[in-house]
C-alpha cells in the first residue's frame, strides 16, 4: 500500500514537472469544502502571472455547477477570470501600499513554512462547497476563499505541499452581464486580500481554528480595502456586520454555526467584529499576535491581550469579561461612545458612516416583549443558548412596564444539580441588563445577580431594557434554556398515590404543580421535584428519611416509586420549583401498621382507620395515606382525601360540620357511602381499599347515632302481623345481642347474635307469637337497652 502511494506521488510529482514546463500549466489538486466533501480532485491551472511576491494561477476549467445543461464544460480562463482581472489585483497586491506591505504592516509577514516557498501562490479555482438544505437538495454556499491546511503539512500526499490560498470562484459565478462582472471582481479582489490574512494565520498555526482563520481573513481585507460593500451593502466587511446583526448571540468559535448563506457570513460578520474589539481594548499589536501564534484557538486569543496568563485560566479570566462586554456592545454601540471611556462602542466606525448594532434588528432577539404583565415564557425547546460557551442571546422589553407598575421580572435559568428529581444540569449564567432613556440614550449597563441555582428578579429600568444573556461554562450542559415571567398567581403541590397490590408496601407515587385559580396542571422547573418520605419518632420528628427517584411521566406530571420500610406515622414531603424559581412545598402524612393484633388503630391526616386485626393474616400491611385530588374534584370537600387499604374496618372524620358525609371514589366519581355521626366523629364503615373523604351533603349527610348503644325504632309498632324491624345504633363496630321477651322475662326469640359495623342496623322479627307486650333488648359489651312491642 506504502508503495502505491510513493508510486503515485512520483507520477503525480512527474506529470507536474512536465506540465509545467512544457505547457506553462500544472495539475493540481481542489479541496472540496462540502459538508459531505468527496476526496480532492486533480486539475489544471494555468500561471497566468508572477509578480514580486506571488504567483497567480487559475483553474483552465470547470466541471460541474454549469450554467446549462448543454455545455459539456466552462471556461474560467478568459471567461470568469481574465487577464486584466489578474493584472488589476496584482496592482493593488503589490509595492509599498499594496495589500501584502499592508496587511504584514497589521498581521506581520507570513512565516516561512516547511514548504520552502519564496512566493505565495495565489490560486482562483471553482471550489466543491456544497451544502445540505433541508426540502431544497444541495446548495452552494458561496465561499469565497479557502485556505487549506493540508497544504501546511509537510505531506504531499494530503494537499498540494505549497504555501496558497485559494480564491473561489463560487459567488455569481453563473450570472451574467456587466454588473455581475464588476461584482465578481471586487470579490476577487477582496478575497485576495482575505487570503493574505488567512495564509498569514495558517504559515504560524496550521492547527489554527477555522473562525479565527476567517476571521483575520476579514480583518485583513478590512485593513487593506477599506468598509468594503457591493449589491446595495449584501456583500463586504458591510454585509458581513449587517447579517451578524440579524444573528447577534451566534456561537463565536465555530464558524458555521450559523445560517449557510453566503457560506455563513453572520459568523464572519461576528468574527471579525470580535478582533476589533480585541484590537481596540487590548491594543494595535494585538492582531499580529493573535496572528503569529503557534497556539490554537481562543488561547491564542487571550494570550495576545494578556501573554503573561497562566493557559490553565487565561481564558477564564482574560477572555470571558472581553467577550462578555463584546456582547454588550454589540447590543449598544453607537449609544455608547462616551460611556465608560467608550469600551461600549465600535471606535473603528467613527466617521465611516456606519454604525453597527442589534437593537431593533428582531431576528437577534429570541424575547421580545411590550405587553405587562408578562406570562411565564420558556425559551423554546431547541433554542437554548447555542454552546457552552461564547454564544449569547437577547431580551428585549420595551412598551408601558413602569405605568402598570409591571417592573419586576423573575428570570431562571437552568440549572441542577441533585436539587430535584430532573437530570443533572451543568449550569452557569451571566446576565447584563441594559437600560436606554429613549430609544438612543444609555442610562446603564449592570450584571444582574441571582442566587446559587440561577434564579430570582431584576426591574425594568428607564424606557427600554435589554437583556444580554450568555453561560460561559466549558464542559457544561448545551443548549440550555431560561424562563422570564411576571405571572406571580399561586400555584400548590398535587400528589397522588396508587397502591401496589401485590406488595402493599409498595406504591406509585405521583406529582405536579397546578394553579390555584385556573385549576390547571404547571410543570416543576428543571430541576423536577424533590420528594422524600420519612418515618417518625414518636414526637412526631423524622427519624429516617428515604428520596424518592423521580421520573418525568408526561407533560407536568412525574412519577416514582415509594416503599414504607417498617409500620409508623410517616410523612412524605413534595415539592420544588416552579418556572419563576419560587419555591412550593406539601406534606402528606401516612400511618402503616401489621395485622397482628386484635385492633389496628392509624391515624392520617384528619382521619382514622380502626380494623379488626383479627380479619386479615398477621403479615397483612395495613395502610391509611392521605391523598389529593384534582382542585375541581375537592370543592366539597372538608379535608384531603385519604386512601385506605384494605377494606374492612371503619374510618372516621372529626368535624364539627353537620352536613359531612363520608364520600368514596368509584367509577371515576365521587359517592356518597352509608356513614354516621355521632357528636362530631363522622364514621363510615369500609368494604373495601380505595379513596375516601369527608365531603358535605345537604340532601343526605351522616346520620346522627347515639354516643351509646341503643335501640332507635320499632316499625311497625303496634303491630298484628310481622315482621318486626327492630332499629339499634352503635358508636362503632361492637358484638351485638337483640332479643325479645315477654312480660314474665321469658326469652321468646333471639333476633340478632353478631358483630356488626357502627352506625344503624336492623334486626327482625317475624312476631310469630300470641297478642300481648313484648320486650327488645339490645346488649353490646356492658350497655343494654330496652324497647316495647305490642302484638295486637
Amino acid at each position: 500500500m506504502v508503495q502505491m502511494e510513493v508510486i503515485k506521488l512520483y507520477l503525480f510529482c512527474s506529470l507536474l514537472f512536465l506540465s509545467f514546463n512544457a505547457y506553462n500549466t500544472l495539475p493540481m489538486k481542489v479541496p472540496d469544502i462540502s459538508y459531505f466533501p468527496d476526496e480532492p480532485q486533480i486539475r489544471y491551472f494555468s500561471l497566468v502571472k508572477e509578480t514580486p511576491g506571488a504567483l497567480w494561477f487559475v483553474q483552465d476549467t470547470t466541471f460541474f455547477d454549469l450554467p446549462s445543461p448543454e455545455e459539456d464544460f466552462q471556461l474560467i480562463w478568459g471567461n470568469l477570470v481574465t487577464s486584466e482581472t489578474i493584472d488589476s489585483i496584482s496592482a493593488l497586491f503589490e509595492g509599498p501600499e499594496g495589500m501584502l506591505n499592508t496587511a504584514a504592516g497589521v498581521l506581520g509577514p507570513v512565516s516561512e513554512t516547511v514548504n520552502g516557498d519564496d512566493k505565495i501562490r495565489i490560486v482562483f479555482a471553482d471550489i466543491p462547497d456544497y451544502y445540505p438544505v433541508p426540502g431544497s437538495g444541495y446548495r452552494r454556499l458561496g465561499n469565497w476563499l479557502y485556505t487549506w491546511p493540508a497544504d501546511f503539512d509537510g505531506n504531499s500526499l494530503t494537499g498540494n505541499n505549497h504555501d496558497i490560498f485559494y480564491v473561489n470562484l463560487s459567488p455569481y459565478k453563473n450570472q451574467t452581464g456587466g454588473r455581475w462582472d464588476t461584482v465578481r471582481q471586487a470579490i476577487y479582489t477582496w478575497s485576495v486580500a482575505s487570503g493574505l490574512g488567512q495564509i498569514t494565520r495558517i504559515a504560524a498555526c496550521p492547527s489554527s481554528e477555522r473562525w479565527i482563520v476567517r476571521g483575520l481573513g476579514a480583518c485583513s481585507q478590512f485593513i487593506c480595502c477599506g468598509l468594503t460593500s457591493e449589491l446595495n451593502g449584501a456583500i463586504g466587511i458591510k454585509g458581513y456586520m449587517e447579517d451578524f446583526a440579524r444573528a447577534g448571540g451566534t456561537e463565536l468559535t465555530s464558524w458555521c454555526s450559523g445560517y449557510y448563506g453566503k457560506d455563513f457570513s453572520a459568523n464572519i460578520g461576528g468574527e471579525f467584529l470580535w478582533f476589533q474589539y480585541i484590537q481596540q481594548r487590548a491594543g494595535t499589536n494585538a492582531l499580529e499576535a493573535v496572528a503569529q501564534s503557534h497556539e490554537s484557538g481562543m488561547l491564542a486569543v487571550a494570550h495576545a491581550v494578556d501573554p503573561a496568563a497562566p493557559s490553565e485560566t487565561a481564558i477564564e479570566t482574560v477572555i470571558y469579561p472581553l467577550y462578555e462586554d463584546w456582547i454588550v456592545t454589540n447590543l449598544i454601540s453607537p449609544f455608547s461612545m462616551n460611556y465608560q471611556e467608550g469600551d461600549f462602542h465600535y471606535k473603528f466606525l467613527d466617521g465611516s458612516g456606519y454604525q453597527f448594532s442589534i437593537v431593533n434588528r428582531p431576528a437577534s432577539f429570541l424575547a421580545e416583549f411590550d405587553q405587562y404583565p408578562i406570562p411565564t415564557w420558556i425559551a423554546p425547546q431547541g433554542y437554548g443558548i447555542t454552546a457552552q460557551e461564547f454564544a449569547a442571546q437577547y431580551a428585549d422589553f420595551s412598551g408601558e412596564y413602569s405605568a402598570g407598575e409591571n417592573t419586576t421580572v423573575y428570570f431562571n435559568g437552568m440549572y441542577n444539580q441533585n436539587n430535584g428529581s430532573g437530570a443533572n444540569i451543568d449550569g452557569q449564567w451571566t446576565v447584563y441588563r441594559i437600560v436606554l432613556d429613549g430609544d438612543s440614550t444609555l442610562l446603564s449597563v449592570d450584571s444582574l445577580s441571582f442566587n446559587s441555582l440561577f434564579n430570582g428578579t431584576f426591574q425594568l429600568l428607564g424606557d427600554r431594557t435589554f437583556l444580554a444573556i450568555m453561560c460561559n461554562n466549558p464542559g457544561g450542559t448545551a443548549n440550555i434554556r431560561y424562563a422570564l415571567s411576571q405571572d406571580t398567581a399561586p400555584v400548590s403541590v398535587f400528589t397522588s398515590f396508587m397502591q401496589n397490590q401485590i406488595d402493599p408496601r409498595r406504591f406509585k407515587v405521583f406529582t405536579s404543580l397546578y394553579r390555584e385559580e385556573e385549576q390547571l396542571p404547571y410543570g416543576f422547573d428543571w430541576t423536577g421535584p424533590n420528594v422524600s418520605l420519612s418515618l417518625l419518632d414518636s414526637f412526631g420528628s423524622p427519624d429516617s428519611t428515604a428520596t424518592l427517584d423521580m421520573i418525568h411521566l408526561e407533560e407536568t406530571i412525574w412519577q416514582g416509586d415509594m416503599e414504607v420500610w417498617e409500620e409508623g406515622n410517616y410523612n412524605l414531603v413534595s415539592g420544588g420549583y416552579d418556572s419563576l424559581g419560587r419555591v412550593w412545598r406539601d406534606t402528606l402524612s401516612c400511618a402503616v401498621a401489621f395485622a397482628d393484633r386484635d385492633t389496628v388503630t392509624l391515624a392520617a391526616g384528619e382521619a382514622v382507620y380502626i380494623m379488626d386485626g383479627n380479619k386479615c393474616s398477621p403479615a397483612t400491611v395495613i395502610t391509611l395515606i392521605e391523598s389529593q385530588v384534582p382542585p375541581c374534584q375537592s370543592e366539597n370537600m372538608s379535608f384531603e382525601p385519604v386512601s385506605v387499604s384494605p377494606g374492612g374496618g371503619l374510618l372516621k372524620f372529626n368535624t364539627d360540620i353537620p352536613e359531612s358525609t363520608v364520600l368514596c371514589y368509584r367509577d371515576e366519581e365521587w359517592t356518597e357511602i352509608e356513614s354516621y355521626r355521632t357528636g362530631t366523629v363522622v364514621s363510615a364503615p369500609i368494604e373495601s381499599a380505595g379513596m375516601y373523604a369527608l365531603g358535605t351533603s345537604v340532601l343526605n349527610p351522616a346520620t346522627e347515632v347515639s354516643p351509646l348503644p341503643e335501640i332507635t325504632a320499632v316499625s311497625p309498632n303496634p303491630f298484628s302481623s310481622g315482621p318486626v324491624a327492630v332499629s339499634y345504633s352503635t358508636p362503632s363496630p361492637a358484638e351485638v345481642t337483640v332479643s325479645v321477651f315477654d312480660l314474665t322475662g321469658r326469652l321468646v326469640e333471639t333476633i340478632c347474635s353478631e358483630p356488626i359495623d357502627g352506625g344503624v342496623n336492623v334486626a327482625l322479627w317475624n312476631a310469630e307469637a300470641p297478642a300481648g307486650v313484648y320486650f327488645a333488648v339490645l346488649k353490646s359489651g356492658a350497655y343494654t337497652d330496652t324497647a316495647k312491642l305490642v302484638r295486637l
